[in-house]
C-alpha cells in the first residue's frame, strides 16, 4: 500500500459513513463476546477492524499485481476502458473458480513419507485418496475436479524447478 495511503488511514478524523448490515445472530455475539478479548470497547470496532484487515490485504494485492501494471500500460498506448473493464472481469472470473464459497477448490498431489502419492484438497487433513504412483494421484485429482489442473509437489531436480515446490500437472 503508498505511503500517503496508509498515512490517510491513520488519520482518526476521517469521515465516517454509516452503513447497515444484516448479519446472522450467532455471528454478532460471537463479535460481542471476541471484542474485549481484543481491545475494542464494542464488535462495531471489532467489525472494522476485521473489514479494514482484509481490504488491507486485498488492496495488497491488486496493487501489486500484474494485471494492474498490464492495465497501466495498456491505457498508455490507448486501449479503451470498455475492452479493459472486459478483460480485467474476465481475468477476475478466471482467477476466481478455484475459489468458490469462500473454499480453495484446488486438489494437491504430495508424495508421502513411504513413498506413496495422497490427494488432497486444499488445508486437509485426510487424503482423498492415496495412490502408488504420482501419475495416478494426478489421474485421479483430475477425475476428483474435472476441468482443474491439479497442483503437484516436485519429488526430484529439474531444470524448472527443485524439490519441495509445486507445479501444474
Amino acid at each position: 500500500m503508498k505511503i500517503d495511503t496508509i498515512k490517510k488511514r491513520l488519520s482518526k478524523d476521517r469521515p465516517m459513513v454509516s452503513v447497515t448490515l444484516r448479519m446472522p445472530e450467532d455471528v454478532v455475539n460471537d463479535l460481542k463476546k471476541i471484542a474485549p478479548t481484543k481491545g475494542f470497547g464494542g464488535y462495531q470496532g471489532l467489525l472494522r477492524s476485521y473489514v479494514g484487515a482484509g481490504l488491507r490485504m486485498d488492496l495488497e494485492k491488486l496493487e501489486g499485481s500484474a494485471v494492474v501494471k498490464l492495465v497501466e500500460k495498456l491505457r498508455e498506448v490507448g486501449v479503451t476502458e470498455e475492452i479493459l473493464n472486459k478483460a480485467i472481469s474476465y481475468s477476475n472470473s478466471t482467477s476466481q473458480q478455484r475459489v468458490v464459497g469462500g473454499q480453495d477448490k484446488r486438489l494437491f498431489v504430495e508424495r508421502r513419507p513411504d513413498g506413496d502419492y495422497a490427494v488432497r484438497k486444499a488445508n486437509s487433513e485426510r487424503a482423498s485418496d492415496v495412490l502408488p504412483t504420482q501419475g495416478e494421484a494426478i489421474k485421479r485429482a483430475k477425475e476428483l475436479n474435472p476441468g482443474a489442473s491439479p497442483v503437484v509437489e516436485r519429488v526430484r531436480n529439474t531444470p524448472g524447478g527443485k524439490p519441495d515446490q509445486w507445479r501444474k500437472a
